[in-house]
């Protein structure tokens, strides 16, 4: 896997770093000549870096951001969690140690799993 980056300049890299740690983000900063680059361990759960970066109004190229979007893997909507059986949505719970799965309702589980099942799992 590769590890996307971004590069910002320092008056920008506290605030994007802040929004970034606030949607579930991990990262490593590093300083290269006049620019600080930031490199991701884990892509952000429940943002995309390119919604996060133009929240902060930082200066990223073009590429940049639409290398980091091509790297990350598609999550499922609700309305792709909505369509599954009751079943395969108890079966998704068990995978991702959902507390409380088995009693749990459907809608109780789509809400649960929205964010953290990728589209690919469900295909």
């Amino acid at each position: 896997m590769t590890t996307a980056t971004i590069e910002v300049d320092f008056a920008n890299l506290n605030t994007l770093a802040t929004n970034l740690r606030s949607v579930g983000a991990k990262f490593y900063v590093e300083k290269v000549e006049n620019f600080w680059r930031i490199s991701f361990k884990e892509a952000p759960k429940l943002a995309s870096v390119a919604d996060i970066i133009s929240y902060t109004q930082g200066l990223v190229a073009e590429a940049e951001v639409a290398a980091i979007n091509d790297d990350e893997p598609a999550l499922a909507t609700p309305e792709q969690l909505e369509a599954l059986s009751y079943h395969q949505l108890k079966a998704l719970a068990k995978t991702y140690e959902i507390a409380g799965y088995h009693k749990a309702k459907k809608v109780v589980l789509v809400e649960a799993l929205a964010g953290k099942v990728l589209a690919s799992e469900i295909a």
